[in-house]
């Protein structure tokens, strides 16, 4: 479930259901995208991970021994950020007000093969969880990779917002059918034959 709710939230993220709002921002643009992408992830955080977590954790306590629900819950916690990193990760838009190119999804070629291997992962992981949970070292193990692996994605997606080239979309833009190779050198003159030399015509 959190893994449906952080996809699904940011999916929705990127439809234009606040298009007319696109020209506000652009107006204002007056911050960094490392700015607009902190927001984004405190409200993917908010709207998916933590509905998500505070129902779970009230099933859990109640229905598990206290020491096995807080482990699971603290595992959840890490699964959430973990996904929310990996979601936003190049998301350089404000939610709900970027132009959208239909047919970039490509749904209905994704979701049957992710259904099925989602269903192999979780499978895993729960078996993996389980036997974590009855040893120490193991579940110690478990958090030490997870918050590494939360520490590295959250790294890469400031490291990326960041970056010389990185700027606010407000269109979706099909990529150029000619692309460039940037060899040019700004400023060069064209070659010239030597002195003395002559040129041959045809």
């Amino acid at each position: 479930m959190m893994l449906f709710s952080v996809i699904g939230v940011r999916v929705a993220f990127a439809m234009p259901t606040e298009l007319r709002a696109n020209w506000a921002f652009r107006v204002t643009n007056l911050y960094r995208v490392s700015d607009y992408l902190k927001a984004a992830r405190r409200s993917l955080l908010a709207l998916a991970v933590l509905p998500v977590w505070t129902i779970w954790a009230g099933v859990f306590l109640w229905l598990w021994p206290l020491r096995p629900a807080l482990e699971h819950l603290a595992v959840l916690a890490l699964l959430g950020t973990v996904l929310v990193d990996a979601c936003l990760y190049g998301f350089h838009k404000i939610p709900f007000t970027c132009s959208y190119l239909p047919g970039k999804a490509n749904i209905y070629y994704v979701f049957f093969p992710s259904a099925m291997l989602s269903i192999w992962i979780l499978d895993r992981a729960a078996l993996l969880e389980r036997s974590a949970l009855e040893n120490k070292v193991r579940y110690a193990i478990v958090l030490l990779i997870m918050s590494v692996a939360a520490v590295l994605l959250r790294w890469c997606t400031v490291v990326l917002s960041r970056s010389e080239g990185a700027e606010v979309r407000f269109e979706e833009v099909e990529p150029p059918v000619v692309l460039e190779l940037g060899l040019h050198v700004v400023g060069a003159s064209r070659a010239q034959p030597p002195s003395g030399t002559g040129t041959s015509s045809f």
